[in-house]
């Protein structure tokens, strides 16, 4: 049965599901005459907020694009602000995406998407509150989510934040998932996201040498931002202070000269 774009507006006004979905497809086509990706979006979020996990996928796809256009534009700028609504919204339906595909039996692949998309969102909305010094927020964005880049960025700001012994130990446990290789994926390494891993990893190779007095273990975290890191700049001065300021043991090891 072939019906009129007002009779599905008007089932979708009773809570169709498929008539939302119907109308977000049919709007978003741009090869339609009535193509309005604004009106497409309001029928998408309709059916999301209702449930609907491919309407979730296509909120968290679009935001996702929007985010990536106004995060290029600021690195272009030279400058940031932490209150984008788009970047804001690309985290939110990343994160509902995947929290929603992990209650559902669904493919590796859409698995695998949601937890890429999600660690790409963060990356994004977390580096925007660290040029803005906004740490409490990028705890309450990346606290409970177990990928290693998110939790050594939440150690990162749980350690600009900690005011006790206890929160200092969970800062530097989960500042320890800085040396995981999944961490520094080009994805999370642009002009101005890759400022926040590797201070989170220089942060943790202090803390190893200063507090754990465990120079082997800070020169090797040292070792993995001059291998990892995308910036040759950053590489290179990281490469100098190892050069200057770990000198080899005798027997193996190293000492720290400051």
């Amino acid at each position: 049965m072939i019906m009129t774009v007002e009779e599905a507006e008007a089932l979708a006004k009773q809570g169709n599901v498929n008539a939302m979905m119907a109308l977000g497809d049919y709007f978003s086509k741009k090869e339609n005459d009535d193509y309005d990706i604004d009106r497409a979006l309001h029928y998408y979020e309709l059916a999301a907020n209702a449930g609907e996990l491919q309407a979730i996928l296509e909120m968290a796809r679009t935001f996702r694009y929007r985010a990536d256009v106004m995060f290029s534009f600021y690195e272009s700028a030279g400058k940031c602000s932490s209150n984008d609504a788009d970047i804001e919204k690309a985290y939110y339906w990343a994160k509902k995406f995947s929290e929603d595909v992990q209650s559902q039996n669904v493919g590796d692949s859409t698995v695998e998407f949601a937890e890429n998309n999600l660690m790409v969102a963060i990356s994004r909305l977390a580096t925007l509150y660290y040029m803005d010094e906004k740490y409490d927020d990028i705890v309450r964005i990346t606290r409970g989510i177990k990928h290693p880049y998110a939790q050594s960025i939440y150690g990162y700001a749980l350690y600009k934040l900690a005011n006790t012994a206890q929160e200092m130990k969970d800062a530097f446990n989960a500042l320890k998932n800085a040396e995981n290789d999944l961490c520094w994926e080009k994805e999370y390494q642009t002009k101005y996201s890759q400022l926040l891993i590797v201070e989170a990893a220089l942060y943790l190779s202090a803390l190893f040498r200063t507090i754990y007095n465990d120079v082997d273990s800070s020169y090797r975290v040292m070792s993995c931002i001059a291998t990892h890191s995308i910036d040759e700049s950053i590489r290179q001065s990281v490469q100098a202070d190892m050069a200057k300021k770990f000198k080899k043991k005798l027997f193996g090891g190293y000492t720290y000269v400051d």
